[in-house]
Order: structure tokens, then sequence, then C-alpha cells
């Protein structure tokens, strides 16, 4: 086990979260995590009962060779966790016919 402070911290934070939405994330090595598009949204609602403020979404695609391209979706000025955390699932309500398959969605750790 790595003795690294923010891997220990990420998976603090993965551990506060349903089994479900845990096996379906994907750490990207930087501290954050991204999850497939289609339970993205069950990743924002755990956060949220974890009392986590999401601090916005980027949408990613991977290309056969490993390379992607990410764009930012949404980006939250609020301290409201019930603000951030509905804003964040509208927009991927609103998600139909992006090309996109994966979603990093990032917060504000917790204490």
């Amino acid at each position: 086990m790595t003795t690294d402070p923010a891997y220990r911290a990420l998976a603090m934070e993965l551990a506060a979260l349903p089994r479900r939405v845990q096996e379906a994330a994907y750490p990207m090595g930087n501290g954050e995590l991204e999850w497939p598009i289609a339970i993205a949204g069950s990743a924002v609602e755990a956060l949220r009962a974890a009392q986590r403020l999401v601090l916005g979404l980027a949408i990613r695609d991977y290309a056969l060779d490993g390379s992607f391209t990410e764009v930012a979706w949404t980006f939250e000025a609020t301290d409201d966790p019930q603000a951030a955390c509905e804003a964040a699932l509208g927009a991927l309500r609103r998600h139909e016919g992006v090309p996109f398959e994966r979603v990093v969605v990032r917060w504000r750790y917790g204490a």
C-alpha cells in the first residue's frame, strides 16, 4: 500500500461512496476520478449524500491509442452542496448527443 498522502486521501473519499459507485470509478492518477457517463449521476448523488461539494464536471473521450479529449462541462461557483449537485445532475440529464464516454467529477474533499 502506498504512503502517498494524495492517494490515501482519494482512497478515503472513495470509501465514503456506495460500492456500485466505487467499482465504476476510474482513478486518473492525479487525485481525480472519472466515471462512465451512465453512472456519473449516481456518483454525484453519492457525493452529495457524503456531504461533498461538487465543483464541476468535465467530459472525456478516449482514442484507441490512449490519448483523450477533455472538455470542461460545468463549473459551480457556490458553496451550497445541494445547488451544486442539482446543477451537475441537470447537465448530466442534458448529455444526449454528447459524444463523450466518461465524466470527470471534481469535488471538494471532506475533512
